[in-house]
């Protein structure tokens, strides 16, 4: 499902489970000045609050991840009988 942010739309996560969303965006062939405003936003976005912290619970994540994997290939074999 891909949502075109040039029209209004919300969402809302009416369950008990974590909403996960991807957002991909498409770079539209605009004109001066909205495509220098397009790029500031997207540039200057990453340092924004929101962003930061779903980078930092990515960055957790992934480092949670790698250990148990770690730990998983360096677990003792069972010896075989």
């Amino acid at each position: 499902m891909i949502f075109d942010d040039a029209y209004e739309h919300e969402a809302w996560n009416h369950s008990e489970k974590t909403r996960v969303v991807l957002f991909v965006d498409f770079v539209k062939p605009l004109r001066f000045p909205a495509r220098f405003v397009n790029w500031a936003l997207m540039n200057l976005a990453v340092f924004t609050p929101f962003i930061r912290e779903g980078l930092d619970n990515h960055k957790a994540w992934e480092k949670k991840f790698y250990a148990q994997a770690e730990a998983f290939r360096n677990r003792p074999q069972a010896q075989k009988d």
